[in-house]
C-alpha cells in the first residue's frame, strides 16, 4: 500500500493476512527560552480491504536546551550585560553634583541584580563572577552610591567591571583581587550583618538600593 502522504515515512506492500505499516515522526526541538510546545501531526489513511498499523515515535531535540548550559553561551551573555553595566557606570559622571544622584546609580544596581538572577543557575561556570558582581553591587548599598559622585571610584568599578567583560573565564584571583582593590578605593564591598539583623535559616534577605 503505498501512498505518498508528507507524514508517511515507511510503508510496506501488503499481500493477503498482511497490514500496512505507517510511522509517524514527531520531533520537539526545545526553544531556546525552553517554552513548552506541543507538536501535532495528522495523518489521512485511504481506504484498505488490509488492516493498517500506525506506530508515532516523538524525538525531543535538546541541542538548544545544552547549549544554554554551555560555558561559552554563558560566558557570551556575561560579557555583553557586563558592557551594558560599564556605559551605565561610565555615564554616572555627568549627574554627579545632583541631588538626586542616587536614582541614577539604580540603574547600575538593578542590571547587575538582574544578571545575578540569570547566573544564579549557573553559578557553577560562573561563581567568581558572581561573587564580584556582589561585592560591586554591595557598595551601592546602604548609602554606598554616594561614593560613585568620585571619579576615582567610578574608575575602580569601571576597571573591574571591563576585565569581567573582556575575559573568557573569570579566575578566583580576580576575585580576590577586585575585592582589595574596592576596599582600597574606599568602597564597602561587604555589607556588615548584625545578629539583630541576620536572616532565619532559610529564609531570603531582601536587599535593595538605600537612598
Amino acid at each position: 500500500m503505498a501512498t505518498n502522504l508528507p507524514q508517511l515515512v515507511s510503508t510496506s506492500t501488503p499481500t493477503t493476512g498482511d497490514c500496512g505499516t505507517v510511522t509517524i515522526e514527531l520531533i520537539q526541538e526545545l526553544s531556546a527560552d525552553l517554552t513548552a510546545e506541543t507538536t501535532e501531526r495528522t495523518v489521512v489513511l485511504p481506504p484498505s480491504p488490509y488492516a493498517t498499523q500506525v506506530t508515532a515515535r516523538a524525538t525531543v531535540v535538546s541541542h538548544a536546551a545544552i547549549g544554554l548550559r554551555s560555558a561559552a553561551y554563558v560566558g557570551a551573555v556575561r560579557r555583553t550585560r557586563i558592557r551594558k553595566i560599564i556605559q551605565l557606570t561610565g555615564d554616572l559622571g555627568s549627574n554627579a553634583a545632583r541631588s538626586d544622584f542616587h536614582s541614577y546609580t539604580f540603574p547600575v544596581f538593578d542590571e547587575i541584580r538582574s544578571l545575578l538572577q540569570f547566573l544564579g543557575d549557573r553559578e557553577d561556570l560562573e561563581g567568581n563572577t558572581c561573587a564580584i558582581l556582589r561585592h560591586i553591587r554591595n557598595t551601592l548599598m546602604d548609602g554606598g552610591w554616594n561614593r560613585y559622585r568620585d571619579p576615582g571610584v567610578r574608575e575602580v568599578a569601571v576597571a573591574i567591571l571591563q576585565k569581567l567583560a573582556s575575559v573568557e573565564t573569570v579566575e578566583p584571583e580576580d576575585a580576590a583581587l577586585a575585592f582589595r582593590e574596592m576596599h582600597a578605593a574606599g568602597m564597602s564591598p561587604s555589607l556588615p550583618v548584625t545578629l539583630d539583623d541576620a536572616p532565619e535559616e532559610g529564609e531570603q534577605r531582601e536587599e535593595e538600593i538605600s537612598s
